[in-house]
């Protein structure tokens, strides 16, 4: 961990536990804001730019033909961009954070995470978890949104789940302890 990112901490480490993960989830906090105003900031960027893309795209002859053969994906695209980018952003950004901590923090509690996430590398921790977990940000947000394509809500859940799913993990991993953890806490207590 870079050390500019603990300039909110104290410089006299508390011996207290309590004061200790209170500090800690401070510093998370701070991540977690800055992570997803990157996120949105990267969304509102790449939203923006395919869509002045996709405005390029329509006018030309090869996208005249595209509206011509298939209707349904062309009026989709429309529907899509015809939204506004930025609070739509936001909330892709919002949603993805929110969708990729619960997951990450189940599969921390159940022990998924030491075995499938941690010991994977970055391309297999994108193939493994940000690929399955845009699917799901996708599933969610086509049921809330209401759009009648999958393919094309992935693509766009795809690039804020990606960027936020690793930092989920990572937030999961320092807050949230593992079932075994807890229940040899619970021993420990119970048995002084």
């Amino acid at each position: 961990m870079p050390n500019w990112l603990y300039r909110f901490r104290t410089p006299f480490e508390r011996k207290n536990p309590y004061f200790r993960y209170v500090a800690n989830l401070l510093d998370i906090l701070v991540q977690a804001a800055l992570l997803l105003l990157v996120t949105a900031a990267l969304c509102i960027i790449l939203l923006y730019m395919i869509k002045i893309s996709w405005n390029t795209f329509i006018y030309s002859p090869v996208g005249g033909k595209f509206v011509q053969m298939e209707p349904e994906t062309a009026r989709n695209i429309v529907g899509l961009f015809s939204r506004e980018i930025v609070p739509f952003s936001i909330y892709l950004a919002i949603r993805a954070f929110a969708i990729c901590l619960a997951v990450s923090a189940v599969c921390q509690l159940l022990h998924i995470a030491r075995y499938f996430y941690l010991p994977r590398e970055l391309f297999g921790r994108v193939i493994l978890w940000g690929f399955p977990l845009a699917a799901l940000v996708a599933a969610y947000i086509r049921t809330e949104v209401g759009f009648q394509q999958f393919g094309l809500i992935y693509l766009v859940a795809l690039i804020p789940t990606l960027c936020v799913f690793s930092g989920c993990f990572k937030f999961a991993y320092e807050l949230v302890p593992e079932a075994g953890e807890l229940l040899q806490r619970v021993k420990q207590i119970r048995f002084k």
